[in-house]
């Protein structure tokens, strides 16, 4: 009977750090994704990592949109700027547990927009895009 009990408090305790391992591995593999999908070009890639509602600012255009609306508008931006290069240039968190990232998106033969998110864990504890900014360098 201890055997029986000792092995279930063993698998708990896996399970647990595997829930664990999971959800610190989350927001790597959005900003992974999103950063995969910015160098893509590809609106659709990148807005599955939206959050249902995201704060979107493209210059001087700024709204709340749903997913499917900021497809579009993504899609107009990355249409009239095809993307050359994008990278992260720093990552951080906030105490709160709120991830943010800067990159530097280039296109085209020299311009380049200077692209700050912030990812949230929401729902299932699940990290995902909150805000996305694109302004000129």
């Amino acid at each position: 009977m201890y055997k029986k009990i000792s092995l279930m408090v063993v698998l708990v305790s896996l399970a647990g750090l595997l829930a664990a391992a999971h959800t610190t591995q989350t927001s790597p593999s959005v900003m992974n994704g999103v950063r995969d999908a910015i160098r893509a070009g590809n609106s659709r890639e990148l807005t599955r990592h939206f959050n249902d509602m995201v704060e979107l600012t493209i210059m001087d255009k700024s709204g709340n949109y749903t997913k499917e609306q900021a497809t579009f508008v993504l899609k107009e931006f990355f249409d009239k700027n095809p993307p050359s290069s994008f990278s992260f240039i720093h990552q951080g968190a906030s105490g709160d547990g709120t991830q943010y990232a800067i990159g530097r998106y280039a296109w085209g033969t020299g311009g380049s927009y200077r692209i700050f998110m912030l990812v949230k864990k929401g729902e299932g504890n699940t990290y995902k895009v909150k805000l996305l900014n694109i302004a000129e360098e």
